[in-house]
Formats: C-alpha cells, structure tokens, sequence
C-alpha cells in the first residue's frame, strides 16, 4: 500500500496562461508577487502579457 509521502500533490499550476502545467509541492518554481511558474520562460512570458495588457 502507498503511503501518503510518496503521493504527488498538486499545489497549483503554472500562472501562464498559455502553460498551464501542474506544481507539485517540492518543486522548484519561479515566483513573481503571488503567481508561481513553471520555468523562467513561463515567468517572462507571464509578465509581458501583464504588460501588455495594463
């Protein structure tokens, strides 16, 4: 039987739209305020459509 350690657990997902890929708690992530991303590329990707945007 698994026990509970060895079980994945998604904590979020990337805040880049275009992504979407799942956070699993111990993962290393990129945070910008309180947005989490996968990768640096998500991270800039991310904050150009904000700019853009605004």
């Amino acid at each position: 039987m698994l026990r509970a350690k060895y079980l994945q657990v998604v904590v979020g997902q990337c805040a880049n739209p275009e992504c979407r890929w799942p956070i699993y708690r111990g993962d290393q992530v990129w945070k910008f305020g309180r947005k989490l991303y996968c990768n640096g590329q998500c991270l800039v990707e991310g904050m150009n459509k904000n700019r853009k945007e605004a």
